[in-house]
């Protein structure tokens, strides 16, 4: 199977950002193996809640922060802050703000979160033939 592979190998989009923060996630990515995209992408997306909060994004056109809080069910207010900008800040999610009272934010995926698609559909496609395979 072939894959895009910007979706797989999120090397350039780590390096082409600037103004990256000191100890933030991609100044972590600039640190670890720079020959190895497959540590640059796990590196970006792993952890307990980024392929869930991909997943409902890659869904709809644009989602409100507490419309995605409520679908991801027990995640903080502060956690999902924190992954939402930690994904802002690699260029895979836009982050719109309304200026209403109260507030309103919107977020998004962005052209390159985009290519993401044809991963997260096969991971999608694995874990249903993974679930059925265990029946």
């Amino acid at each position: 199977m072939i894959y895009n592979k910007k979706a797989l190998f999120l090397y350039h989009v780590s390096f082409s950002i600037v103004g990256v923060k000191e100890g933030s996630i991609l100044s972590k990515v600039d640190s670890i193996n720079q020959e190895c995209p497959m540590e640059i992408a796990l590196n970006l997306l792993s952890g307990k809640w980024r392929l869930k909060i991909l997943y409902y994004l890659l869904k709809g056109e644009s989602i409100h922060f507490n419309q995605l809080q409520r679908l991801l069910g027990d995640i903080t207010t502060k956690v999902l802050t924190a992954q939402l900008r930690i994904l802002e800040e690699a260029g895979i999610v836009s982050r719109v703000v309304y200026d209403e009272s109260p507030i309103r934010v919107k977020y998004s995926m962005t052209d390159t979160g985009k290519t993401l698609i044809p991963l997260m559909t096969e991971l999608c496609n694995w874990g249903k033939t993974y679930k059925k395979s265990r029946l």
